[in-house]
């Protein structure tokens, strides 16, 4: 039994690897507490970040996804996902397209978007929805690899 539970704790994860240090969000703030500094953040300020998925690099374990598609439309076969934030819960439409042809044509956007608008979107409305917003997120090697945030349309066909 003493040599069985010696086994256990040599190969517990925690004992025999050291553990990694701690990642910060993109703005300072370690995503561990991500959620609990949310409501007093946008109390304070309402243009503050308040969670790592308002960031433009935010990375896709920050999210799940609820609902995916795929718009059709002029040939494009873009991807697109509603994803939920795991640390404030809020939901984002993401939108994704490539062109397999062509070098440095993928680019992606992600904007907020409420649960009644989820139910009644439809892939093909996706870049319409995003262009209504007041800002949205968006990057990809059609931008050289920059992300930023920005209002408007965005070019979509190849």
């Amino acid at each position: 039994m003493q040599a069985r539970q010696r086994l256990l704790v040599r190969a517990h994860p925690r004992k025999s690897v050291p553990s990694r240090p701690r990642r910060l969000a993109p703005s300072g703030r370690d995503l561990r507490t991500c959620l609990q500094q949310k409501e007093t953040t946008i109390d304070l300020d309402p243009m503050c970040p308040a969670c790592a998925c308002e960031e433009p690099d935010a990375s896709y374990r920050c999210f799940t996804t609820v609902r995916s598609g795929v718009d059709e439309t002029n040939g494009r076969y873009a991807d697109v996902r509603v994803d939920r934030c795991l640390h404030c819960q809020r939901l984002w439409l993401r939108y994704a397209v490539e062109y397999e042809g062509f070098s440095r044509s993928g680019r992606w956007a992600r904007g907020l978007i409420s649960e009644a608008e989820v139910e009644a979107l439809a892939p093909e409305g996706a870049p319409a929805h995003l262009e209504r917003l007041p800002n949205y997120l968006y990057g990809g090697s059609y931008f050289d690899g920059r992300a930023g945030s920005r209002t408007g349309p965005m070019h979509w066909d190849g």
